[in-house]
């Protein structure tokens, strides 16, 4: 994952386009167990990955593009805060004390790490599953963050200056 990320960053700066300014550096073991904690789900491998090798990536303006494309990288603290934000603003407790679902998987096991404007991927706490959502609603789906960078790097390498999901 740490060299597939370092060649999406180095495509970006040989693309002319800039990846974010500000990328931080790798977030701490127990920064990353600390959304674990607070959540109460695990930090898929792929996704701790990702914080061992950035830690995040500051709010941005219009014409910069975030690692994840349009999507800037979550600090493992703003993970918690969104997780938060989409769990007590986006759905309605559901009825006898199930767990809401989103195309079958259960909004909880839903754990944020990059946004932009109302869209936030999310990776499935077990099985590394990338979900876009838009206001607490699927809007794509991918089997891996792998394969999210990829699809990105793709984009840059073929000189798409907004690469997306």
């Amino acid at each position: 994952m740490e060299a597939l990320i370092r060649e999406l960053t180095l495509a970006y700066t040989q693309a002319g386009l800039d990846c974010g300014t500000g990328l931080l550096p790798p977030a701490a073991d127990a920064d990353i167990d600390r959304v674990a904690g607070e959540i109460g789900q695990p930090v898929h491998d792929d996704l701790r990955a990702v914080w061992r090798v950035h830690g995040g990536q500051p709010y941005f303006g219009v014409g910069v593009s975030g690692l994840f494309g349009r999507h800037r990288l979550l600090s493992p603290a703003e993970a918690v805060a969104e997780y938060q934000l989409i769990w007590e603003c986006e759905f309605e407790t559901p009825p006898r004390g199930a767990a809401p679902r989103l195309c079958g998987r259960p909004v909880l096991e839903l754990v944020p790490f990059a946004s932009w404007d109302a869209y936030t991927l999310c990776a499935h706490a077990a099985t590394g599953e990338v979900w876009e959502l838009d206001r607490g609603l699927m809007i794509r789906h991918r089997p891996s963050i792998e394969v999210v960078l990829n699809e990105i790097l793709a984009a840059v390498r073929a000189g798409v200056e907004e690469p997306g999901l």
